[in-house]
C-alpha cells in the first residue's frame, strides 16, 4: 500500500483519488409489487413520477431513479447519492492530447448501466463509524466469544483496525466533513459490505469504467468543466490553493452529474484492481 500524500498537481483523466466514492447498484427488489399506499410514497431512491427540478434517470418501467439521503441508525451521519444516467463511455484519452500519461491508453469504449453515486467523498463522520466496530470486536475477543488466528488476524480481514497512517490524519485533520483517508482498496470494500449490511441497501465501490463515466459528466473535454485549466481552482482542491490539507467535501462547483470533487481533493478507490498491462 501506498500511502496518501496530499496533491502536489492535479492530472486530467488519470487522476483517481484515495478513498473512494461509493456506488449503488439498482437492487431488483425496487422493482418488485407494493401495496396501494406503499406505492404512492418513493422507495429509496425510486420515484413514480418525473421530478419538477434536479437530476434524475427514467427507467424502462415509466419509474425514475432520483436523489437521495440514507442515514447511518444511531448515528447523526448520513450522506447523499446521486443518480447517473446510463450510456456509452469511452475510457482513456488520445494520444494527442496534452499531459496525457501512457497508461491512459489505449482508447476502448464501454456501456455502463445507470447507477447512483455518492455526492461527495466519503467523510470520516462516515468512516469512524465503521471503524469504532474494531473495540466491540475486540471486546469479543478477550472474551473468548469471537477469537481470530492465522490469516483472520491480518489488517482489515475481519474487522477494521486503527489508522494505518494517523500522523497524516494529525498532521491534515480529521474533521468530521474532511474526505478520509488511509485505508487500503482492502477496507474500503469491507467499509461497503457493513454498509450494506445496517442499511439494508447494496453498496460497493464504482468499478474505473462508472468512475470515469462519472468524472467525464457526459463532456468530451479535457475537464468535465471545459479545457480551461485556469478554471480549475472553482472545481478542484489542490496543493496551491489548500496547503493545508484537504478541504471539506462539497467545498468546490460540482461536475455537470452534480458531483463535487471528481477533480482534486485526495486519491479514491475504486472495484477495480490497477494492472499496468
Amino acid at each position: 500500500m501506498s500511502l496518501p500524500t496530499f496533491l502536489s498537481q492535479t492530472t486530467r483523466w488519470s487522476l483517481t483519488t484515495f478513498l473512494f466514492v461509493v456506488s449503488l447498484s439498482l437492487p431488483s427488489s425496487l422493482r418488485g409489487a407494493q401495496d396501494s399506499e406503499a406505492s404512492k410514497a418513493n422507495t429509496l431512491g425510486i420515484s413514480k413520477t418525473q421530478p419538477d427540478s434536479g437530476p434524475f434517470v427514467k427507467l424502462a418501467d415509466d419509474a425514475f431513479m432520483v436523489p437521495y439521503s440514507h442515514s447511518v441508525e444511531g448515528t447523526e451521519v448520513s450522506f447523499e447519492m446521486i443518480p447517473i444516467p446510463g450510456g456509452k463511455t469511452t475510457i482513456g484519452s488520445p494520444d494527442e492530447q496534452p499531459g496525457r500519461s501512457q497508461d491512459e491508453g489505449p482508447e476502448f469504449t464501454v456501456d455502463v448501466e445507470p447507477f447512483w453515486m455518492a455526492k461527495t467523498e466519503l467523510t470520516w463522520a462516515e468512516y469512524k463509524t465503521f471503524l469504532k466496530t474494531y473495540d466491540i470486536f475486540k471486546r469479543l475477543s478477550r472474551q473468548g466469544v469471537r477469537k481470530a488466528s492465522g490469516l483472520d488476524q491480518a489488517d482489515a480481514i475481519t474487522i477494521p483496525t486503527p489508522l494505518y497512517e494517523p500522523s497524516f490524519t494529525y498532521e491534515f485533520g480529521d474533521d468530521p466533513q474532511q474526505p478520509a483517508v488511509t485505508m487500503t482498496q482492502y477496507s474500503a470494500k469491507l467499509y461497503t459490505q457493513w454498509l450494506s449490511g445496517i442499511t439494508g441497501s447494496q453498496y460497493r465501490l464504482p468499478t474505473e469504467a462508472e468512475w470515469e463515466y462519472a468524472a467525464r459528466a457526459g463532456t468530451k473535454t479535457a475537464y468535465s468543466f471545459g479545457d480551461d485549466p485556469t478554471e480549475l481552482d472553482q472545481y478542484a482542491a489542490f496543493a496551491d490553493n489548500c496547503p493545508d490539507g484537504a478541504p471539506k467535501v462539497g467545498s468546490k462547483k460540482p461536475n455537470p452529474f452534480g458531483l463535487h470533487d471528481m477533480h482534486g481533493s485526495v486519491w479514491e478507490w475504486t472495484l477495480d484492481h490497477y494492472a499496468s498491462d
